[in-house]
């Protein structure tokens, strides 16, 4: 009787399970049936991020549907028969349905490259569940938008957070190929407090911010390549009343890292003056004299080649309370020095140096950041950049990008996993981290060039 009763539960309970599952099956395949009915729609307006659509209610569309767009272009013909044989399309980027009304819904890009009103719009199908929701793992948190630019006239080379005014609040300092700006929060946008442009330099590279002299205000740092007389040249500006002014120079590059500990250090790379490009070991930068001056050489990890600009970074990141060492190798491939080991990765990453053209023969490149990124948790990750080609050989001297990537990588024991991926449109610049909104907390900021070598500023709230 015992036995038979347990026969009894179990042959219910398979046959709840069973109903539940083919409940299950039956509305994801609804599901799917409808969304592969969705027709192609028109894009109506795009105001910056924001792009309106003529998906409504009806075209059973909804919040978080991906959507990629397009442009019909010329008609294929047979060459033989003159039969045309359908249309080519030419592919303008990719979005999010965050709202659905009646006759409209409106989304968010993720890409874009001079979408207008009449592109015509696709939707995108994902594939379904496998296991109830219940049992499916956890979607990762990503950055949130918390604001971006209208498209600005100038190719972005480097970016950095500081308080070049000295009211404890944060700027933005953006170098372009041909000039440096400082923008400030105003409570709803950035806006320009101050540009410099000289005649004298016009090969800007990248941008750095600190208070060296201890003056209670961050100086800017924008280093730049003299072609020619083949010398490395880094502009000390300060600003003053609105106005950026030119305070020091320095021969060599610029770039701000921070040690596992949090203390932050400015550290200089020259290039050797001999026929060979030869890059020198790093020095930190100090105040003697009232002069900037470099400090003693950096002893790094000798499997740094010796033609290498930055592009590396210091963190723990296995836990153990040692500093760990990460390097771009190349400018692609990652590798971790640990204290009792390496990794390298499989993936590549990079994409975004800054080439130096020493002769027909030689080029050097000023490698891209690396940040070390503590967590709300504690947990210790690094941020990647990674810019994508548009072509399948790797010409990243041309800087012909598909779309870029930064990667959040974090170490689970065994390797560094992606924690996630925030997509880019265009070519990412530079990042940096910094509270410019003054929220509290910093915001990680991007400097994004896409057609024309226009650029666009963007704003992120950590997850």
């Amino acid at each position: 009787m015992e036995i038979h009763h347990l026969k009894q539960v179990a042959s219910t309970e398979y046959r709840v399970k069973r109903f539940v599952y083919f409940s299950l099956f039956i509305a994801l395949v609804t599901r799917c049936s409808i969304l592969g009915a969705v027709a192609d729609g028109y894009v109506v307006k795009v105001e910056s991020a924001t792009i309106y659509l003529d998906w409504g209610k009806a075209s059973s569309v909804n919040p978080g549907d991906q959507f990629k767009i397009y442009r019909p272009g010329e008609p294929l013909k047979h060459p033989v028969t003159g039969e045309i044989l359908g249309q080519t399309k030419v592919d303008l980027g990719q979005g999010i349905v965050d709202h659905v009304d009646e006759k409209f819904s409106t989304g968010k890009l993720v890409q874009n490259n001079e979408i207008k009103a009449g592109d015509r719009t696709q939707f995108i199908e994902t594939a379904a569940p496998a296991v109830p929701a219940s049992a499916a793992a956890p979607v990762p948190a990503v950055p949130k938008e918390l604001w971006r630019s209208d498209s600005i006239g100038h190719e972005a080379v480097g970016l950095a957070i500081g308080d070049v005014e000295g009211s404890g609040k944060k700027d933005v300092v953006v170098a372009y190929r041909d000039q440096v700006e400082v923008f400030r929060w105003n409570g709803q946008k950035l806006e320009s407090a101050a540009v410099f442009k000289s005649r004298s330099y016009d090969n800007y590279l990248s941008v750095e911010t600190a208070d060296i002299d201890s003056a209670g205000h961050d100086k800017i740092f924008v280093s730049l390549f003299v072609v020619g007389v083949k010398r490395s040249r880094t502009v000390v500006l300060e600003y003053s009343q609105g106005t950026l002014h030119d305070v020091g120079h320095m021969d060599g590059f610029v770039r701000a890292l921070e040690h596992a500990d949090g203390k932050r250090v400015l550290l200089i790379q020259d290039l050797s003056m001999s026929r060979e490009l030869r890059v020198r070991q790093p020095e930190p930068i100090v105040m003697k004299d009232k002069k900037f001056k470099e400090g003693d050489p950096l002893k790094l990890a000798r499997a740094l080649n010796d033609d290498q600009l930055f592009g590396y970074a210091w963190g723990d990141w296995d836990g153990d309370g040692v500093e760990d060492f990460a390097f771009l190798q190349g400018g692609e491939r990652l590798r971790i020095l640990f204290k009792d080991g390496k990794w390298s990765s499989d993936d590549v990453y990079g994409g975004t140096k800054a080439d130096i053209f020493w002769d027909d023969a030689q080029v050097g490149s000023v490698y891209p950041r690396l940040v070390n990124l503590k967590t709300a948790s504690g947990k210790t990750q690094l941020l990647v950049p990674h810019n994508i080609p548009a072509t399948v050989i790797r010409m990243a001297h041309l800087k012909i990008y598909r779309e870029a990537e930064l990667v959040d990588l974090g170490w689970n024991g065994l390797a560094m996993t992606p924690v996630w991926k925030l997509p880019v449109a265009g070519g990412l610049a530079d990042f940096a981290l910094g509270d410019a909104m003054g929220r509290g907390s910093p915001q990680l900021w991007l400097a994004a060039v896409g057609a024309g070598d226009k650029t666009i500023l963007l704003s992120y709230q950590l997850p």
